[in-house]
């Protein structure tokens, strides 16, 4: 958490020059320097309700998170994949259809007009 503050400096001092010529933008700065705060406000609550609830809530959020980034990396991978069977499976719907959009078989069993 300290380190994030000391970010957070670090940019505002870099920033500072540049935000002083418009009030807009001193504005926006000090609304996310305030949600940045509450952020590692919540982050710190949370972190004492974990401490306080002991060794299995933090292995069990342990777990949580090891499941999500594992779900995210399977994401990123099939990722183009996915949307490529997508478009091609829409391209080749509409093309072996009647034309509606529909790929339903006619009323004399095929699939043809």
């Amino acid at each position: 958490m300290a380190g994030g503050i000391i970010a957070l400096m670090a940019v505002a001092a870099q920033l500072a020059p540049k935000l002083q010529a418009g009030t807009q933008g001193l504005l926006a700065f000090g609304g996310a320097i305030l949600m940045a705060g509450a952020g590692m406000s919540l982050m710190a609550m949370a972190a004492t309700q974990v401490a306080a609830a002991g060794p299995m809530a933090f292995a069990s959020l342990a777990l949580m998170e090891g499941g999500i980034i594992a779900l995210l990396a399977v994401a990123g991978a099939m990722g183009p994949q996915l949307a490529g069977s997508i478009c091609g499976t829409s391209c080749i719907r509409r093309s072996s259809s009647d034309g509606s959009g529909r790929n339903e078989p006619h009323g004399d069993g095929s699939n043809t007009g």
